[in-house]
């Protein structure tokens, strides 16, 4: 999860709950909206459900309030999908979700410009987009080399 702050027509913050298939290094499921609660990772979660999901994938989540419901834990046991939940106060587990987070936010237009919430979420969608299908991903792989 995380927020970004719309500015027009008044102070508001944006939720975007994402999902990202680390072998591909792509956002396969997301969600945002204005409320931070519960619907918003069932959303994320109903597109989930319709993926076709490798036995066994491992759903890995920060302890944030959402992920630690119990509604949402009895969710993800039924879709067959394997919860994994970073350590209290360790935030490297979460740093392949947080780098995209940071590349959506430097990428962004100048926030001083005025943003409403339409063209927030647009730009979110084309970004999710740009990043999944067209933006270079640097990849490293590991030499045989002595």
């Amino acid at each position: 999860m995380t927020y970004i702050q719309v500015k027009k027509p008044y102070k508001n913050w944006i939720y975007l709950c994402t999902v990202k298939d680390l072998y591909h290094n792509q956002i396969i499921a997301y969600s945002f909206g204005v409320p931070n609660n519960l619907e918003l990772i069932y959303d994320c979660l109903k597109q989930l459900e319709q993926l076709p999901l490798e036995a066994e994938a491992i759903l890995y989540t920060d302890q944030g309030f959402q992920f630690t419901h119990p509604q949402y834990i009895k969710k993800v046991a039924k879709m067959k999908v394997i919860e994994s939940m970073s350590r209290k106060g360790n935030c490297w587990e979460n740093a392949c979700i947080e780098n995209f987070f940071s590349y959506l936010n430097v990428e962004m237009p100048p926030l001083s410009s005025p943003q409403t919430l339409a063209k927030v979420k647009q730009f979110i969608i084309d970004y999710i987009h740009y990043y999944t299908s067209k933006r270079i991903q640097k990849i490293r792989h590991k030499s045989n080399k002595v």
